[in-house]
């Protein structure tokens, strides 16, 4: 824009404009560009100050951060994040509720889920398919079920370097017909399939365990390579 001397007053961007390094990067050509965000790291510190009961609504949120903070010193840390520990909070909760890794009861489990996690409320809603968290929807696409058929159809060895993608675009399509699928569901699923390699792995579901054994990790899921 700054090349075409395009020199709006301000204007909005859908995704990266919430990041520090978008400022680090551009300097005063970031200023007045709005970006948005489904959760942020500083919410915890404004909402434990007493706007929100953060230990309630947003269980584990500051644990979560400090942590992030003590392992990655001087990384940002982004709702991508947020959102893949809160799908690991889920599946997590729904495996012990099962008492079981056998998907179709985790399936039910989930399916009956009302958990508050670091990222916000998750339910399903058996109507619309989509949880609490769906008020966060905005629109740029980073995947796409249809790329499962474009891939298998030979551009990209879909089943190598997107293992049961296709099975889980079958599946879901199968389970909720008409209903829309979206990267958001993709990347809960993948960070799922991840979270589940590691808890093999690991032969525990103690947490320093897994997070070894997925700092060690090399993984393709049904979102892309891990």
């Amino acid at each position: 824009m700054k090349a075409l001397n395009v020199n709006p007053k301000m204007y909005g961007v859908t995704v990266g404009g919430d990041l520090p390094k978008f400022h680090e990067v551009l300097g005063r050509d970031a200023e007045f560009v709005y970006g948005a965000t489904p959760w942020d790291p500083e919410l915890v510190t404004l909402r434990a100050g007493g706007l929100i009961p953060i230990a309630r609504q947003y269980p584990g949120a500051r644990e979560f951060v400090e942590a992030h903070k003590k392992e990655f010193p001087g990384a940002g840390l982004s709702y991508h994040s947020a959102a893949g520990y809160a799908g690991c909070q889920i599946f997590l909760e729904a495996v012990k509720r099962a008492g079981s890794l056998e998907s179709d009861k985790v399936r039910d489990v989930i399916l009956k889920t009302d958990l508050h996690t670091v990222f916000g409320a998750f339910r399903v809603d058996r109507d619309e398919q989509l949880g609490r968290v769906a008020e966060f929807v905005y629109g740029a696409t980073q995947w796409e079920p249809e790329l499962v058929t474009l891939r298998a159809g030979g551009l990209v060895p879909i089943a190598r370097q997107y293992p049961g993608a296709r099975e889980f675009v079958e599946s879901y399509r199968k389970e909720f017909p008409g209903a829309d699928l979206s990267y958001q569901t993709a990347q809960g699923y993948g960070a799922c399939q991840v979270l589940l390699e590691g808890i093999k792995r690991a032969g525990s579901f103690d947490g320093e365990k897994v997070r070894d054994a997925l700092l060690k990790m090399d993984l393709h899921t049904a979102f892309g390579h891990f």
